[in-house]
């Protein structure tokens, strides 16, 4: 509740004290009203005083009046700042995401992402826009409710004292379960959320297999499951409305009781006696608000919570006077020495005793077996993922002197995974580069082998639907290639990019590649051997380790691992034509 409180400070300061103070004011002018209905009747009803009965239907309606305009403004007030809080923490959420490391994004899911973005902010902004309003209402108005009627009788007040200390135990102890029950649902709604997108995502391969039976069946007991929470957190929440109205309507009788004796005796008048069961009504109406404002509470701190807990100050390092020196344009240098990488509260090392030199305008191939830590490598080098020791060389500094932003601009990087967004072509294309023209969009398409298809749909202008789902798997390799070339970068890392292609087209693209980007240092993942036959040196990775680094024939010679995945994957006869092609792609 103090995190809440501190970031509704944060994001609105001052103007989030004007809703509870309009609030305040409007409280006051409302505890008034029962008095003077007390004077109507006594001083004005009963003593046949026309004047008196005037004067205070007058102040009645002013009061109305003024209350309207406060009100409103309260309301206004509460809108803004709670929306403003919920836009905040949204824009904090998703900026988290995206500075995270690539380690710490695959620890939450896509659908935690989702939940998190809408239900928890707007959970978050209903929540606070209800504190702002009634949170010091209520209680302002149960508390100066009994004072009132201390100031009428101080013992029939004992019965408004002992009625709000049952009140608030009652509500202490359910608005606690709330929270714990809230968790819960979430947590089932994200794993519904979870088989929605998986179930969007693969809905080809679940009718291919005909498993729309099978799939229906895993989410209808997740959907159960989930009822039979929400079922029992909302049983126990029924219960505090109805308890609250009888322990309220009890004490309202006890009031009326006692104030007929009062009355009987001369002790109060018949006017004194409503305002008390007036101030009584005051308490179970604002009792029960105060009973639907703390579930809403244990909502919103509840969810405020499961927000900060993913809102974290990216760890970006100082950015130092070296960072102009990504401004040059030449070769990347890259030394890596003794590096090695553990994914959090992994047991072992993801990656450890990785040493190589890549020096300007040559290239590097990196090839293992499955798992064998490729593509963690090359997300170390790419800046994604934070090395846990050893040292990365940019043209002989330390990588942790520079900066991580200016590193990431002097580098191109095409992913394994394919991303491409619902849009345009040129736009997704200008994604590295948004002020690249249509020449160079087309000499890149050109480069990784995509012209021609492009150009057999609608050229730049394609439409490209979500996920690129109207290209083959060949063609958005080639298109995730496209973008990375547009890039004027001085290091290309390009991850198992041509696993989907034939032969012919992996030779074109490696001819494209030397000729829209001759001296650019080059790192390039991939699963099959040919494809990295005209890499300077190929540094061989097995579980995490560095096996043997070196050209292809040296690596024929002294690497028994490499020697048996190139003859695994291609006979001996091929062997020489194999080698014909990486001296052609080199030509």
């Amino acid at each position: 509740m103090k995190s809440l409180v501190a970031d509704i400070w944060k994001s609105s300061g001052l103007q989030s004290l004007l809703a509870p103070l309009f609030k305040l004011v409007e409280t006051l002018l409302e505890l008034c009203v029962p008095l003077l209905i007390a004077k109507m009747i006594d001083a004005g009803i009963r003593a046949h005083e026309l004047n008196v009965i005037c004067n205070a239907g007058r102040n009645l309606f002013l009061i109305c009046f003024v209350s309207i305009i406060l009100a409103a403004s309260a309301q206004y007030w509460a809108a803004k700042s709670a929306s403003r809080l919920s836009a905040q923490l949204r824009s904090q959420l998703y900026s988290a995401y995206l500075n995270k490391s690539a380690a710490e994004i695959e620890l939450s899911s896509k659908q935690e992402i989702l939940t998190r973005l809408n239900s928890d902010s707007y959970l978050v902004q209903n929540g606070v826009n209800m504190i702002l309003r009634l949170l010091l209402r209520s209680p302002f108005v149960v508390f100066g409710a009994a004072y009132m009627a201390y100031r009428i009788d101080a013992r029939i007040s004992l019965l408004f004292a002992l009625t709000i200390v049952l009140l608030l135990g009652l509500i202490s102890y359910f608005s606690r379960r709330s929270i714990l029950d809230f968790f819960k649902i979430q947590l089932k709604l994200e794993k519904l959320t979870r088989i929605l997108v998986e179930n969007f995502e693969g809905r080809r391969i679940f009718r291919a297999l005909n498993r729309q039976e099978l799939e229906e069946k895993r989410f209808d007991s997740v959907n159960q499951s989930s009822r039979q929470v929400a079922e029992v957190c909302g049983k126990r929440n029924a219960l505090l409305a109805p308890t609250s109205f009888l322990l309220i309507n009890l004490a309202l009788l006890a009031v009326l009781f006692f104030g007929r004796q009062a009355v009987l005796s001369k002790r109060l008048e018949a006017g004194e006696v409503l305002a008390l069961s007036n101030y009584m009504s005051a308490i179970l109406v604002e009792a029960l608000k105060l009973v639907q404002l703390m579930l809403l509470i244990s909502k919103a701190v509840a969810a405020h919570l499961r927000i900060k807990e993913r809102i974290s100050d990216p760890e970006r390092p100082e950015q130092r006077s070296k960072a102009d020196r990504w401004e040059q344009q030449t070769p990347m240098d890259l030394d890596v020495r003794d590096l090695a990488f553990r994914y959090p509260d992994a047991p072992e090392y993801a990656l450890q005793g990785i040493n190589f030199h890549l020096r300007p305008g040559t290239s590097l191939g990196i090839i293992g077996g499955t798992g064998s830590g490729k593509s963690t490598l090359v997300q170390v080098i790419a800046g994604l993922l934070p090395p846990s020791s050893g040292e990365i060389l940019i043209d002989g500094h330390n990588l942790k002197e520079l900066s991580w932003d200016g590193y990431r601009e002097s580098i191109a990087y095409a992913a394994q995974r394919v991303e491409l967004f619902q849009d345009s072509l040129r736009q997704n294309l200008l994604l590295f580069d948004e002020s690249a023209g249509d020449e160079e969009l087309l000499a890149a398409l050109k480069a990784s082998d995509s012209l021609a298809f492009i150009e057999a749909k609608e050229g730049l202008d394609t439409e490209v639907e979500s996920g690129g789902s109207n290209f083959s798997g060949g063609q958005r390799q080639r298109l995730n290639l496209a973008r990375a070339l547009l890039k004027k970068s001085r290091l290309l890392i390009l991850d198992d990019i041509s696993s989907a292609l034939d032969y012919e087209t992996e030779m074109n693209i490696g001819k494209g590649i030397k000729s829209l980007r001759p001296n650019v240092s080059r790192i390039r993942v991939a699963q099959r051997a040919s494809s990295l036959l005209d890499c300077d040196q190929i540094l061989v990775l097995e579980n995490g380790r560095q096996v043997a680094l070196g050209s292809h024939q040296e690596l024929l010679a002294k690497s028994a691992l490499y020697r048996e995945i190139f003859e695994t994957q291609f006979p001996k006869t091929l062997s020489t034509e194999l080698l014909h092609l990486g001296k052609e792609v080199e030509r």
